[in-house]
């Protein structure tokens, strides 16, 4: 284990029966980051950052790169040939907020597999070892996937304004509840 928590590696498997690496970003997977993130399709850079975004400069990538782990985590999935092909962050405003934003993209190729569902279940896991007991996120209508996962994870609709809907969603379980409850209501979505 990291001092995160989440093993330094490990492996997943898609619904299609691919294998990906999941492991904590890194500050050396700026170049990394920034080749998938040119890759991702004009509608999937919008439905992440809610207006149209051609690229990340060095400060974006710094950003997403350089994190504590705490306040801030960011795990990515990556292909064998050791691309990104997905990334799941949570950022909260400090240290004592049990309450972070939280954030899914997926390559274009690699969507419908099961690759975002599989990151945030591990993003989950991770902030309720470091106190998160909420995410919440913003998240287009249109984008029925988003809607759908978090709607099938208990998530409340808070506001609708502007053609987005703001979610919110318990990630902390009471102690007498099995972990896996939270798994197999993930693998629900992503059937």
């Amino acid at each position: 284990m990291t001092a995160s928590g989440l093993s330094s590696v490990e492996w997943i498997e898609t619904i299609d029966g691919s294998h990906l690496v999941v492991r904590e970003i890194r500050p050396s997977d700026s170049d990394a980051l920034d080749a998938a993130f040119r890759k991702l399709s004009a509608e999937s850079r919008y439905r992440r950052f809610l207006h149209p975004v051609k690229r990340l400069g060095q400060r974006d990538l710094n950003y997403l790169t350089h994190i504590d782990h705490v306040a801030h985590e960011a795990l990515i999935a990556l292909d064998l040939d050791e691309e990104i092909v997905g990334v799941a962050r949570f950022v909260r405003e400090d240290m004592r907020s049990v309450r972070a934003e939280v954030a899914v993209t997926v390559a274009d190729a690699w969507q419908g597999r099961g690759v975002g569902t599989q990151l945030l279940h591990r993003l989950a896991t991770r902030a309720r070892e470091v106190g998160v007991e909420t995410f919440a996120a913003i998240c287009l209508e249109s984008n029925e996937e988003m809607l759908r996962l978090f709607r099938e994870l208990g998530a409340t609709t808070t506001r609708r304004s502007a053609g987005t809907a703001d979610l919110e969603v318990e990630v902390a379980l009471p102690a007498d509840s099995p972990i896996h409850v939270f798994g197999a209501a993930l693998k629900t979505a992503a059937s």
